[in-house]
């Protein structure tokens, strides 16, 4: 069951051999057929605490509350041993409800490539449209809305006696929108949803420095310089790497997840540095001044760049965090128990939030209230 585990985790891909050899034992491959939608299942067969409990000691679940399987394919995941059935959140197809929906149709939109540019004049550009500005300082701006990403050019270098110092601008992104951005000197950010970025037009002599408030991922060009990202409380020095910085964990945490090469992060409050080695999490309370270094999966903390949105043991109250952001909706718990559940899997952020909410009421004890812009939890 391990094996069978690591594939619906997406852990393990399908092409494997060893997956390949499960799939050739008795019973298994009429199983996985159910797991994978191709075959459908029936109300009068599904039971959905027996279903649970079943599932939860198969994919070895060790938290008191419920957990969710999610699936990367989005597929209907069931688990068809000694008829043991069982429906897991988040996954297609829809088996049980005949069209029907646990919850009224929403106005509640999937995120878009959505951003505005404020530029060092005080202007306030949105970024709808394909767009080249130059200025006299010789720098280039030019916005490709299709691929969701703003690019700064220095083409003239001025003179030493017309040198001028950077001008920052400042890229938002609202609920609801993710954007990227080409650096002057090569390095690219995405900016998740609700997320700030001061930059510079131009990089000097010196470190390069940038300001972060939200969620980016950077990976940044090696040019012999320091690159600095300037947070909430600390400050993350890197000289060619990639790294995921979040200043909106739940908790008021900070949290630097470093992909690959290395950052040394310096507190403000103490004056300590701290080095993080790749697939290692650095979280940073600055109200208590606690820091705690942890090794992670990173692609949990990444994978929302690429269009996933992954989750692995994470409590309903920091999954809901994410969602909030990117479907733009406040969300309310009515009963104290709900924000504490805990559920792993994955899903595409193309998919409308009904789908999600549907999925949730179907294997938790849990149902969804719309009015407004406010989805409540009871």
């Amino acid at each position: 069951m391990e094996i069978l585990k690591d594939v619906l985790c997406g852990d393990l891909p399908e092409s494997d051999a060893r997956f390949g050899n499960w799939l050739k034992m008795p019973g298994n491959q009429a199983a996985y057929k159910i797991m994978c939608g191709e075959e459908m299942l029936s109300d009068d067969s599904f039971r959905k605490e027996e279903a649970y409990r079943e599932i939860a000691a198969i994919l070895n679940f060790k938290q008191k509350s419920r957990g969710v399987l999610l699936r990367r394919s989005w597929k209907l995941v069931a688990i068809a041993a000694v008829a043991v059935l069982a429906t897991l959140f988040l996954l297609v197809p829809f088996f049980s409800r005949r069209g029907d929906s646990f919850v009224q149709p929403s106005h509640f939109q999937v995120g878009d490539k959505i951003a505005y540019l404020n530029t060092s004049k005080g202007e306030i550009i949105p970024l709808k449209e394909d767009f080249i500005l130059k200025d006299e300082r010789g720098t280039v701006v030019s916005n490709s809305q299709k691929e969701g990403t703003l690019s700064v050019e220095q083409i003239a270098q001025p003179s030493v006696k017309t040198k001028m110092k950077p001008e920052n601008q400042i890229l938002s992104v609202p609920k609801g929108g993710e954007y990227s951005i080409l650096l002057a000197d090569g390095s690219k950010v995405y900016l998740n949803s609700e997320t700030q970025l001061v930059f510079p037009d131009r990089f000097t002599e010196g470190p390069r420095k940038v300001h972060l408030t939200g969620e980016a991922f950077f990976e940044i060009v090696h040019t012999g310089e320091p690159f600095i990202v300037e947070v909430n409380g600390m400050s993350v020095e890197v000289k060619g790497t990639s790294f995921n910085i979040n200043t909106r964990s739940i908790g008021s945490l900070v949290r630097t997840t470093l992909v690959e090469g290395r950052v040394d992060v310096h507190l403000n409050s103490s004056g300590e540095s701290v080095s993080l080695c790749p697939s290692e999490q650095l979280s940073y309370n600055p109200v208590s001044g606690q820091m705690t270094i942890s090794e992670v999966d990173t692609d949990v903390y990444t994978s929302w760049r690429n269009g996933i949105f992954m989750f692995r043991n994470q409590t309903l109250e920091e999954i809901f965090d994410q969602l909030s952001r990117w479907y733009n909706f406040k969300i309310e718990y009515k009963r104290p128990d709900i924000a504490g559940m805990h559920f792993s899997g994955s899903a595409e952020k193309k998919r409308e939030l009904d789908f999600l909410l549907d999925r949730i009421q179907m294997v938790a004890d849990i149902k969804c209230k719309k009015e407004g812009d406010t989805i409540t939890l009871y």
